[in-house]
């Protein structure tokens, strides 16, 4: 018996995997160019998936509340409440090869 999918699989992606919301324009952001997605999953959330691979990456997370203030997805008022990073491979073949994730607030 096949279990339920836990959320609406997405066009071109395998097994439902993917960033929460509905895609928009792409977005030059942190020196890349990424897919910003909208949603709501019990609060508003903001996916900016990467189009390209890399092998190393800093970001500044005022960089991308920049970008979702010209883009009139969120409002001046908007603070960051929380950050998640992750690695999926999302179509064709892949390995995650993360070491770590860090975040500095301040």
């Amino acid at each position: 018996m096949a279990e339920p999918p836990l959320r609406k699989r997405k066009p071109g992606l395998r097994g439902g995997a993917g960033p929460a919301g509905s895609k928009v324009e792409p977005l030059d952001v942190g020196g890349a160019t990424r897919d910003p997605h909208r949603g709501n999953i019990g609060w508003n959330a903001h996916p900016f998936a990467r189009t390209g691979n890399t092998s190393s990456v800093n970001l500044d997370t005022d960089d991308f509340l920049r970008a979702l203030g010209q883009h009139g997805t969120a409002s001046p008022s908007t603070y960051l409440s929380g950050v998640q990073a992750g690695t999926e491979v999302f179509t064709g073949r892949g390995r995650p090869d993360a070491r770590s994730y860090a975040v500095t607030v301040g």
